[in-house]
């Protein structure tokens, strides 16, 4: 099987709250995020107004014509756009494989909210995404037969082999080197919200785990994104 990755944009941003409407008279907002996938490279734009409902929007544009966008709603908010790089179309299984076995594709996503960052969040925030490696985090994939079961996460991802039925993911993570990067920022609080989405729902109250099913010769793809979740961190001096 090939590794499988799709370009990802990360937002960073300064707190949890996005304006979903376009009246810029409204302060009323609430947390959503939209990412969208690209195959080029990309920049950001920040423009609007930095008013309580202003409706800012960040762009991550790509020259291949799609973008992705954020929506920011409070005063003194900013963002990044962080690229991944981008991965090589999957080629179809042949009849052989299609008749016994399936694939299900494991991609992560970093991304992190700061508030009350110093010198300010949008610092922190890339001093955590700068410091954080994809192989912190791991998986463990259970199932009929599931090959690979266990690996660190990439930033190409990963492709599992498997049978025909359920299989559940557990990701696990390095605490030594998440409690080390709290230490360097010296951060009040400090912790990491996984979110499954694609073809595997996300089992509460654990929220480390996910299960699907799949078909034999299909291909399915469970996609977790890991937010760092910062409080009163300052990000270390050059």
């Amino acid at each position: 099987m090939s590794e499988t990755f799709s370009i990802e944009f990360v937002f960073a941003q300064s707190n949890g709250l996005t304006q979903t409407g376009g009246d810029t008279g409204t302060t009323n907002a609430k947390e959503s995020s939209s990412i969208q996938s690209s195959s080029d490279s990309s920049s950001f734009i920040i423009s609007g107004g930095d008013a309580v409902g202003s409706g800012n929007q960040i762009m991550c544009n790509s020259s291949a014509g799609d973008k992705g966008t954020m929506g920011l709603g409070l005063k003194d908010s900013s963002g990044v756009c962080l690229e991944r790089e981008s991965r090589p179309d999957q080629p179809p299984p042949s009849d052989d494989d299609e008749d016994n076995t399936a694939s299900l594709a494991v991609s992560i996503i970093i991304g992190c909210e700061s508030r009350g960052g110093n010198p300010s969040d949008l610092a922190v925030c890339n001093f955590v995404l700068n410091n954080i490696e994809p192989s912190v985090f791991s998986f463990l994939i259970s199932g009929n037969n599931p090959n690979p079961s266990n690996f660190p996460a990439s930033e190409a991802g990963t492709d599992v082999s498997l049978g025909a039925g359920d299989y559940r993911i557990v990701e696990n993570v390095d605490d030594e080197v998440i409690q080390s990067l709290k230490d360097d920022l010296n951060a009040d609080e400090f912790g990491i919200l996984p979110e499954f989405t694609g073809d595997c729902t996300q089992e509460f109250p654990s929220l480390d785990t996910a299960t699907g099913s799949v078909k034999a010769g299909d291909s399915v793809e469970c996609n977790v994104t890991n937010q760092f979740l910062v409080q009163g961190g300052t990000a270390p001096s050059s």
